[in-house]
């Protein structure tokens, strides 16, 4: 039995198919991001949200009928959700990408993607359009889909799978 396989027999244990029940809310998420990370209700906040999630990211991966290629590259975040393995800041961002993906503001869905994935690192000048001056140095962190390259990969088959 495969890592796909395994999700599927999870999702249909915990019987969580229902649509309603994978809906995110606004709440979630900034209980999440202002809890303390000592606290038992951030575990359960952070687990909740890991669930929920997984399963709406398998939700749709079944829904559109995901291509082979799109379902290996997800595979890893998928398993990192389920062991809630996953950075704090990521899980944050993915779930406010659902949460306006299910919410249907594509708009801000994007932009959340593109907040995941490019941060806001300092871009050279000719991409910005911004004078030299204006640019904040500060800002030059590695951008998310820079880490390596399985995040790379997931990063942009959740790209492909929201649009």
């Amino acid at each position: 039995m495969n890592n796909y396989e395994k999700v599927h027999k999870i999702i249909e244990e915990e019987n969580l198919i229902e649509l309603k029940d994978l809906k995110i809310t606004l709440s979630e998420i900034s209980n999440l991001s202002q809890s303390n990370r000592q606290n038992n209700l951030f575990e359960y906040n952070k687990s909740k949200l890991c669930k929920k999630c997984n399963l709406y990211i398998f939700y749709l991966i079944n829904f559109k009928n995901s291509s082979k290629e799109n379902r290996k590259s997800l595979l890893p975040l998928l398993i990192d959700l389920r062991n809630k393995e996953i950075e704090d800041n990521i899980l944050v961002s993915i779930s406010t990408i659902l949460y306006y993906y299910q919410n249907k503001n594509i708009l801000k869905c994007h932009e959340s993607y593109y907040s995941l994935s490019i941060g806001n690192i300092a871009w050279p000048i000719g991409i910005t359009n911004v004078g030299i001056h204006e640019r904040n140095i500060k800002n030059s962190k590695k951008s998310n889909i820079m880490v390596n390259e399985v995040r790379r990969l997931w990063m942009s088959s959740l790209k492909s799978l929201l649009n």
